[in-house]
């Protein structure tokens, strides 16, 4: 027994167990972009130690909210928040992951509501959106610049309609596709007959017009000069009592921007009191007549029992005495709207 004890005493000691390793955990993702409103899955992995069970967070106040299973929910706010998982069998070896938070993507189209065939250098875009990629199309026209942008240029076609399509991918990868169908038409275009009119004050005369391009062809008339005279919807203008030079304008009801307009002149009725001696005297000569003289008016004398000799067609008429017994005189005046007016003198002729 001795012996044994002594054997025992003499066995060298074992060596120690090693520690375990400490606990170890990740996440997936580490990092990760999510479209706001939008949820996100997070998953972890323990690699040591005892216990598999995490408790989720987010750091952030309004950072978003994270289940007990690591869905995570995004705010509706753009930003960067912190998510982070604490083990529960050491919550000191908390581990986090940064989360972006981006908007989501915005498609409304800004572009023209029509255009014209074969219109060239025309513009369309969507809203400015910082790290969002673009893609767009075109069906009845050719893109010309910016197809990867959030503003395109384009060539439209020859009708009837063209297609814009822009399909906007935000950084978390989230798409949406917007377009807009938009009519291919020729320009309105009024074209009012006739362009220059001139008329005697207090008449009136009709006018009419013509519409080239697509668009209702129910049109409206105004005068645009104040005392300028009236226009009925028929496009009848009646002119004012006095002179004047006045613009008469017709629009289309359905597009106010297509429009045409007329000058009107409006001028004085004709005049022709005639002005002579009272008398004359057998075979004078050297006489005088005359009516009052008018702008752009023309005159027609006529005499009997005597001789013109100068201005039968002006509003001053010279002449010479016949034998008698009477001379008769007669002028008639047209005004520029090519109204007329005589007038009619007898002048006694003495010895």
């Amino acid at each position: 027994m001795p012996v044994l004890l002594a054997l025992a005493a003499c066995r060298p000691p074992q060596p120690a167990l090693p520690p375990p390793p400490p606990l170890s955990l990740s996440l997936q993702p580490a990092e990760a972009t999510v479209t706001a409103g939008h949820d996100l899955q997070f998953g972890h992995r323990i690699t040591s130690g005892s216990g598999t069970g995490v408790d989720w967070r987010v750091l952030e106040p309004g950072g978003g909210t994270v289940d007990a299973l690591g869905r995570y929910q995004a705010p509706g706010r753009a930003g960067v928040f912190t998510v982070e998982a604490r083990p529960q069998a050491d919550p000191a070896r908390a581990v986090r992951a940064r989360v972006t938070v981006v908007p989501a993507p915005v498609g409304t189209i800004s572009a023209p509501s029509t255009v014209a065939p074969e219109a060239t250098g025309l513009r369309a875009g969507v809203p400015v959106q910082p790290g969002c990629r673009f893609a767009w199309t075109l069906t009845g026209g050719t893109l010309l610049s910016g197809a990867d942008t959030d503003t395109v240029t384009f060539l439209a076609g020859e009708g009837p309609s063209l297609v814009l399509a822009c399909r906007i991918t935000n950084a978390a990868g989230d798409s949406l596709r917007s377009s807009v169908e938009i009519p291919v038409a020729r320009p309105l275009a009024l074209h009012i007959g006739p362009a220059k009119a001139t008329l005697t004050v207090g008449q009136s005369m009709r006018f009419g017009y013509t519409l080239e391009g697509n668009g209702g062809s129910e049109v409206i008339w105004s005068v645009d000069s104040p005392g300028g005279g009236t226009v009925d919807p028929a496009g009848t203008y009646h002119a004012p009592a006095r002179p004047g030079t006045y613009t008469l304008q017709v629009a289309s009801r359905v597009h106010p921007e297509a429009t045409d307009r007329a000058q009107v002149r409006v001028v004085a009725a004709p005049k022709a009191g005639i002005t002579a001696p009272d008398a004359v005297k057998a075979g004078a000569a050297g006489l005088v007549a005359r009516v009052p003289e008018q702008p752009g008016a023309r005159y027609a004398w006529e005499l009997q029992g005597g001789t013109a000799t100068a201005g039968t067609q002006g509003p001053v008429l010279t002449f010479a005495a016949g034998d008698g017994p009477t001379l008769t005189l007669r002028c008639t005046v047209t005004n520029a709207a090519g109204d007329t007016a005589s007038g009619t003198l007898q002048i006694p002729v003495t010895r």
